[in-house]
């Protein structure tokens, strides 16, 4: 099994006490599964009734590139955010950094959908 530790800001306007650091640490089989458990363990309650994406596939591959610059890893994942399927896609030389991308990738498309908006409180919200 694989393990991730999480650390992450969340802005004022989202998080019911202001601005705070949470820290989550995930587990799975893999790279993608333990940063997934981590993700929503973090960001999870901070969408509505939505609740975070579920990750139904990734798939990484290598770029092929100028070989005079490093490797890049792209990482897409394929995610349902309620009725919707999305795809969320990372790049970086880091393996585990285009993980971390896509999935941000993937918690942005919740985020920002009209119909699964954030539970912001009240007062952050004026």
């Amino acid at each position: 099994r694989t393990q991730a530790v999480l650390d992450v800001s969340i802005d004022p306007r989202l998080g019911p006490d202001g601005f705070t650091w949470r820290t989550a640490t995930g587990s799975g089989a893999d790279a993608l599964e333990a940063l997934d458990d981590a993700f929503r363990q973090v960001l999870g309650p901070l969408l509505a009734d939505a609740g975070p994406p579920r990750v139904l596939d990734g798939q990484r591959e290598r770029l092929l590139q100028d070989p005079d610059r490093a490797p890049r890893t792209q990482v897409l994942v394929t995610h349902r955010d309620g009725d919707r399927v999305w795809g969320a896609v990372g790049v970086h030389p880091n393996p585990v950094a285009a993980t971390v991308a896509a999935l941000v990738d993937a918690y942005r498309h919740a985020l920002l959908a009209p119909d699964s908006a954030p539970a912001i409180p009240p007062a952050a919200a004026a």
